[in-house]
């Protein structure tokens, strides 16, 4: 893709390189120089200017970096902006940690009441480890409490990318004596015509 760049000399304002347009101009820092330059044109290097308009360089971090999970795609810098001083303002609902609500309890009808007792399932040393470390977050962050239930399923862990587990509940015993509720749910095609009109989607895993 050809591109032109204009390289100002002189600037009375701060300038904000974001990670995009550096990596497009293949733009190359020397922060130990206070210079830097194009890559298609390595003998151009522009200083950074000392003087009342601006004294520094900083680098901020962008969005993705703060919030690696948020996938921002197309969004411009301001809408970026405006969608991290959201998340700033519901740090409880937008984060990593684990949450739980006590606005509404929920009763399970059983058909079967005969208490369902298997025993755990055999993991390896490393997944027990990890098993354990596991529970103890949940119950230190008060997502899971102790119980003397009649009932007992299962957990196991299921590999997720970077290397750590999915903590799982097998409670496909449990399931066939639960009396289910029928819920009717709209169809695919009647979603595609509600989005019909729509710019933004947005997925959120509230906590």
């Amino acid at each position: 893709m050809d591109m032109d760049v204009l390289v100002s000399r002189r600037h009375r304002s701060q300038p904000i390189f974001g990670a995009d347009f550096i990596s497009k101009t293949k733009m190359v820092l020397e922060l130990g120089r206070q210079k830097y330059y194009f890559a298609f044109a390595p003998s151009v290097t522009i200083r950074f200017r000392q003087g009342n308009y601006y004294t520094s360089f900083s680098l901020t971090r962008s969005l993705p970096t703060r919030f690696p999970r948020v996938q921002t795609g197309k969004l411009s810098l301001g809408q970026r902006t405006r969608l991290e001083s959201l998340i700033k303002q519901y740090p409880d609902v937008l984060s990593d940690k684990l949450g739980l609500t006590h606005l509404m309890e929920y009763e399970i009808e059983l058909i079967d009441k005969t208490p369902v007792r298997l025993p755990p399932y055999r993991l390896s040393p490393p997944k027990m480890q990890y098993f354990r470390e596991h529970i103890k977050t949940l119950l230190r962050d008060g997502v899971i409490e102790f119980s003397l239930s009649n009932y007992s399923s299962p957990m196991f862990l299921v590999p997720k990318t970077g290397g750590t587990y999915r903590a799982v509940v097998d409670f496909r015993m449990l399931n066939k004596r639960i009396s289910i509720e029928s819920v009717h749910l709209s169809d695919v095609y009647s979603a595609f015509h509600w989005f019909a009109k729509a710019k933004y989607f947005t997925t959120l895993d509230l906590n």
